[in-house]
């Protein structure tokens, strides 16, 4: 299970504004914070607890909304998935 309560959701339809992307989640548990990107299509939705942004998660992913499926997956948290470089070497 993911460690954090975070969700990413993406292939959002047109026409959402700020408070209808959160009331869309808001019967499904306790939201800390919603941010939405509507010119991108996606937004952010962090739960007070991983269950229940598991929940949602299960339940909303690949759900028809508007003329979109839209996708609903765990954010990853700030910095993961970053790619280290590699240390040059000496010449000699």
């Amino acid at each position: 299970m993911a460690a954090n309560s975070n969700l990413y959701i993406n292939n959002l339809p047109d026409g959402l504004d700020d408070n209808s992307f959160r009331s869309l989640f808001e019967g499904h548990g306790n939201i800390v914070s919603s941010k939405l990107f509507p010119a991108n299509k996606y937004g952010f939705v962090k739960f007070s607890t991983v269950e229940e942004a598991q929940t949602v998660c299960e339940s909303y992913n690949g759900q028809q909304l508007g003329d979109s499926v839209i996708q609903v997956k765990f954010a990853n948290p700030p910095g993961e998935g970053k790619g280290g470089g590699g240390g040059g070497g000496g010449g000699g």
